[in-house]
C-alpha cells in the first residue's frame, strides 16, 4: 500500500508542478471552480433537459430529472461512504508535500474526488440515454477530474476512485431508466 500512495505522490507532484505552465494556471481553476457560477448552473440545465427532451419528447423530462438524481446521489453517496469513513486529508494538508494551490478549497476529506464522481455519473449517464452526449461531456468530465489534481485539491487516486463510482452509478441509473423506457414503450405498443 505505501508503494501506491508513495506513486500517488509522485504523480501528484508531476501534474501539480513539473506539468504546469500559464495558460493551465488560468484555465484548470476555471473549469474547476465553473459549478459556482449561476450562469454554468442555468446553462447545465438548460443543455441537460435539451438534449433529453429532444431525444424523448415529454419522456425527457423523466431522463433529464433522473440524470440530476443520479448526480445527487454520486454526490451524497462519495461523501457519505467515501470521503467521512476513509478521512484522507487534501495534498495542500500534507506538511511534507510540497502544493501549489490554485483554487480555494476547504481542509477535509479527500478521497473520492466528488468533482470527478459527478461529472462522470453525469457523462456516462448520458453517453448510454443520449449517445451524443457523451463527445462533449466525457472530455469535460476528464478535464475537470484533471483539474482537481491541478489545483491542488486532490490526489491522483483521488480523481480515479471519483471517476470510477461516478462512471459506476450513471451506468447503474442508465440502465434503470432505459429499461422503463423499453418498458413504456412495449406497453404502448400491446
Amino acid at each position: 500500500m505505501e508503494s501506491i500512495i508513495s506513486a500517488d505522490h509522485a504523480l501528484f507532484k508531476l501534474i501539480n508542478q513539473s506539468w504546469s505552465n500559464g495558460l493551465f494556471d488560468q484555465i484548470f481553476p476555471f473549469i474547476t471552480d465553473l459549478h459556482k457560477t449561476l450562469y454554468f448552473k442555468i446553462i447545465f440545465l438548460v443543455l441537460i433537459f435539451g438534449f433529453h427532451f429532444y431525444k424523448f419528447s415529454k419522456k425527457g423530462i423523466f431522463t433529464g430529472l433522473a440524470c440530476l438524481l443520479c448526480v445527487g446521489i454520486t454526490d451524497w453517496t462519495g461523501n457519505q461512504f467515501f470521503k467521512k469513513p476513509i478521512d484522507r486529508q487534501r495534498p495542500f494538508e500534507f506538511v511534507h508535500l510540497e502544493t501549489i494551490q490554485r483554487t480555494n478549497a476547504q481542509p477535509g476529506s479527500s478521497f473520492i474526488s466528488n468533482h470527478a464522481a459527478n461529472m462522470f455519473a453525469l457523462a456516462t449517464f448520458s453517453s448510454f440515454i443520449v449517445p451524443a452526449t457523451g463527445i462533449i461531456l466525457v472530455p469535460f468530465a476528464a478535464l475537470a477530474a484533471y483539474s482537481r489534481v491541478y489545483n491542488g485539491v486532490h490526489f491522483p487516486l483521488d480523481v480515479l476512485g471519483g471517476a470510477t463510482w461516478g462512471v459506476l452509478l450513471g451506468f447503474m441509473f442508465s440502465q434503470i431508466v432505459m429499461r422503463y423506457l423499453i418498458q413504456r414503450k412495449s406497453k404502448a405498443l400491446t
